[in-house]
């Protein structure tokens, strides 16, 4: 994904700052989700 790129500039940047061991996740509204994780909007 890093080499072809990713048209959301947030979602992009978050995948260059990743290292072994992170996360992404992919879900609809309904998730809770804490305060403390950060949160990418796509709509």
């Amino acid at each position: 994904m890093k080499k072809s790129g990713i048209l959301n500039i947030e979602i992009s940047r978050v995948i260059a700052s990743m290292g072994h061991g992170d996360y992404i996740v992919i879900s609809d509204a309904g998730l809770p989700i804490p305060d403390s994780v950060e949160l990418i909007d796509v709509s």
